[in-house]
């Protein structure tokens, strides 16, 4: 149990490192709760942040390379991990960030975003 408490501190130091990656707690066990949030997401609605998140999860599962769960803080998505196997390294931890970046930006190509500035 230690180790994975110990791995889920370490993944929340690689996100305050980040900043593309919003740690929305200081871990106290195995479970980490973070958003992905580049610059341009950022400029969305919040309900489309929330649509882009959930559809970014589905992806990654159907992946295959990672099962991550999704969690809404304060009415937004967020991507929920919980450190289970006590072998997973700091190389698995960066594959996961490293796969959301990627996953994230081949969907952001077909994702109908409207950015809060417009008024429609």
């Amino acid at each position: 149990m230690d180790v994975t408490f110990e791995t889920a501190r370490e993944f929340h130091s690689l996100l305050l490192q980040t900043t593309d990656f919003e740690p929305l707690h200081k871990p106290e066990c195995n479970i980490v709760v973070f958003r992905y949030q580049p610059d341009w997401l950022k400029t969305l609605h919040r309900e489309q942040q929330n649509l882009f998140h959930f559809q970014l999860r589905r992806t990654i599962i159907e992946s295959g390379e990672f099962y991550i769960v999704h969690s809404v803080l304060d009415e937004q998505a967020a991507f929920r991990i919980t450190v289970m196997n006590p072998l997973t390294t700091k190389a698995h931890l960066i594959r996961l960030l490293d796969t959301i970046r990627q996953k994230g930006s081949e969907l952001r190509k077909s994702f109908p975003a409207k950015l809060q500035t417009d008024h429609c």
